[in-house]
């Protein structure tokens, strides 16, 4: 089969791979669409451990039922369902779970090819007049729904009546954007460098956009934020622009450290709350959200074919892409 492998750091190569046998328990998927993940980026720019060449890497996939021939989308997520936080319905904080397209804990091959096994649990059927490709989103739109489901929890104050920062304009801020314009939510605002992303972010959203530079950021200004990007500076800028006793949710993973001010965040009692990944009911309610259409317009998909993946990550980048998702398609 051929597939995108990712064999050094800022380095993919489109090959021949071996061909995928489905194990005990699992199916074989033709892939129809891989969506490129922040995550991804993050390993070709040798920012993450559990993702080292040489490896395929892709987790946001929808495909065929190599047998049934069914539609499908793969929650790339596998636990192991017997443990605490699995038979509590966080299967998501299971300390045995496995993520496709990573080296660590298992080296398990991602979706950037023509076939990929999965567990059985792991597959769900899509009605066959739902767009096959655009169901790749449910992954990215679940993590943005997880981390609005905690704002929701733990703020003091209701998501559509609180003023909002978004801090990164990717497909993880866009859709986060885009579930709470769904809820109600109409005081948002996207910050993102890339002027061309913002474009598209608004477009899709009807968002406020700004850069970080822009002026009408004020500081304290803000009950709730969305830091979908996760270095330094931007936690920073969170904690800048949240209000005291606001909350901010951490969903980005671009940098495991750096300076942060707790003082501060002890003396405003601001909320901090790291968002990981989903549920699987969260998986679930993001997959009927897209077949329901309360996402929009998708048109902000880009989709290009695998072969031109290497070229589209150069392309990401370099800043040279400004749809905020770009699926490709084997």
């Amino acid at each position: 089969m051929k597939a995108l492998v990712f064999t050094d750091y800022k380095t993919l190569v489109y090959r021949d791979e071996a061909e995928v046998i489905a194990k005990k328990g699992e199916e074989l998927i033709r892939v129809k669409a891989s969506g490129i993940c922040g995550t991804d980026l993050h390993a070709y720019h040798g920012l993450d451990e559990k993702r080292t060449p040489p490896l395929i890497l892709g987790h946001e996939i929808s495909g065929i039922n190599h047998i049934d021939k069914t539609p499908v989308v793969i929650n790339p997520l596998i636990s192991c369902g017997n443990c605490k936080e699995c038979l509590n319905k966080c299967e998501h904080l299971c300390d045995n779970r496995v993520f496709i397209g990573m080296s660590k804990p298992v080296n398990k091959a991602g979706g950037f090819a023509d076939f990929i096994a999965m567990p059985s649990n792991n597959i769900i059927k899509i009605p066959k007049d739902f767009n096959v490709q655009q169901a790749a989103l449910t992954e990215p739109s679940a993590v943005a729904l997880h981390a609005i489901n905690l704002a929701s929890k733990h703020s003091r104050t209701k998501i559509n009546h609180s003023n909002i920062l978004i801090i990164g304009g990717g497909a993880i801020g866009l859709l986060v954007a885009l579930i709470l314009k769904s809820k109600g939510a109409n005081r948002t605002t996207i910050l993102d460098t890339n002027y061309k992303r913002l474009e598209a972010c608004q477009k899709a959203s009807s968002s406020i956009i700004a850069h970080p530079d822009d002026k009408k950021i004020k500081s304290k200004n803000y009950e709730i934020i969305f830091d979908a990007v996760g270095y330094e500076i931007t936690r920073n800028k969170s904690l800048e622009c949240v209000k005291q006793g606001g909350i901010v949710v951490h969903i980005g993973l671009s940098q495991k450290a750096g300076e942060f001010d707790f003082l501060k965040l002890t003396r405003q009692e601001i909320i901090l709350i790291g968002s990981f990944a989903y549920t699987n009911n969260e998986f679930k309610h993001s997959l009927n959200m897209l077949f329901k259409g309360v996402l929009g317009n998708l048109s902000w998909l880009n989709y290009l074919p695998l072969k031109e993946g290497a070229a589209a990550f150069k392309e990401i980048h370099e800043g040279k892409i400004s749809a905020p998702k770009i699926i490709l398609i084997p």
